[in-house]
């Protein structure tokens, strides 16, 4: 990018096509395209569309809700908090090794509680535990943390019932009991 005066006032300008070099692009990019580049039927072009609708609706309800939660404070405290939830429901995805909608969406929500619930504990901590105030945000933390813990369970419970590859219902490897 470069600036560019235009009108009296500096302006980003994006570079020009013809200054950019091409890419060659793999055979497997029209994999999904006939020859006049339109979709064939029984294409994978949209596979997991549904699932990353899905998936999306959360993340736009944890957002708010994180926006609203910190309503009054700076207004990089919300995206600290969204930036740290995201990092907690990463974890808890990789730790529970399944992409499946059943199973992220409640972790979105686990996140999501999880990280309110220690800022209105740090919160409730500055503010003083034996003051009112600091007994209402210590109030809020706790319902964070049991709404985290519920998210938490469905999560589980979902994953549970997913089909494994050995059978159509199972215990998932990650979570099995040596008797």
């Amino acid at each position: 990018m470069s600036i560019e005066q235009s009108h009296g006032k500096a302006r980003l300008t994006q570079p020009r096509l013809s200054d950019v070099g091409t890419v060659e692009t793999g055979p497997d990019r029209d994999r999904d395209h006939d020859e006049r580049g339109r979709f064939q039927p029984g294409n994978k072009a949209a596979a997991g569309r549904g699932a990353r609708r899905a998936i999306t609706a959360p993340l736009r309800a944890a957002r708010q809700r994180l926006a609203t939660a910190v309503e009054g404070e700076a207004p990089s405290v919300a995206d600290e908090l969204l930036d740290a939830s995201m990092a907690v429901y990463n974890a808890a995805r990789v730790e529970l090794g399944s992409s499946s909608v059943l199973v992220t969406a409640p972790l979105v929500s686990f996140a999501s509680e999880s990280v309110l619930s220690g800022h209105f504990l740090n919160l409730a901590a500055a503010a003083g535990l034996d003051t009112e105030r600091g007994a209402t945000l210590l109030e809020m933390a706790h319902a964070c943390q049991r709404q985290a813990q519920r998210a938490m369970t469905a999560a589980l419970a979902a994953l549970k019932a997913l089909p494994t590859r050995d059978g159509p219902t199972g215990a998932n490897p990650l979570f099995t009991v040596d008797e």
